[in-house]
């Protein structure tokens, strides 16, 4: 898939996510990014549902740099968990 994209610089649109979640047979597709100003960063994530094409979830975390990245990604990640949960239907087991 990478090698069909012409400027990699860019983030993925959430078109090209779509189309990735397909290519992968994925139900769910989790795309993020970064900002950082000064010593502010905000760290966001997003969960595209690949049959809607719309954003189920989407959740942020602001911090400053000195403040344990891992620990604010974790609780990133638990939020994310947890909203999924409740905004998500069941993902169907794989066989």
């Amino acid at each position: 898939y990478s090698k069909q994209r012409t400027d990699k610089s860019q983030p993925l649109s959430d078109a090209e996510v779509v189309e990735l979640g397909k290519a992968t047979q994925s139900e769910v597709v989790v795309t993020g990014n970064y900002l950082l100003t000064g010593d502010q960063l905000v760290i966001q994530a997003r969960a595209i549902d690949v049959m809607s094409g719309r954003v189920s979830v989407s959740e942020s975390i602001k911090t400053r740099v000195n403040n344990s990245l891992f620990d604010n990604i974790n609780t990133l990640a638990q939020k994310m968990s947890e909203d999924m949960a409740k905004e998500l239907p069941p993902l169907r087991e794989r066989t």
